[in-house]
């Protein structure tokens, strides 16, 4: 769902949206929306045996290394590291 589509929803601006979600929440919508996704991918590769490539599809992301990178900076280890023994480790 793009920022446009959700800020149509409830009937704002896309900058008013943008502004109420981040004060209410403490963080932006593509914010919120990319720890939903990796969430998401997280529970995919602890559960599944989904190549990563079709986790990071499946989770909305164009590309493998776009997830990958993602996926690093926000739990501290890659979507393999995280799915061989490290999730342990790692956020």
């Amino acid at each position: 769902m793009s920022l446009e589509e959700m800020a149509r929803a409830v009937g704002l601006s896309t900058a008013h949206f943008s502004q109420v979600f981040r004060n209410t929440t403490g963080q932006t919508p593509h914010q919120f929306l990319l720890r939903h996704r990796i969430w998401r991918a997280k529970e995919m590769l602890r559960s599944a045996e989904m190549r990563v490539l079709d986790v990071a599809i499946a989770c909305g992301f164009t590309t493998q290394q776009h997830f990958a990178r993602v996926f690093h900076q926000m739990c501290g280890a890659s979507p393999t590291e995280y799915r061989y023994g490290l999730a342990s480790q790692v956020a």
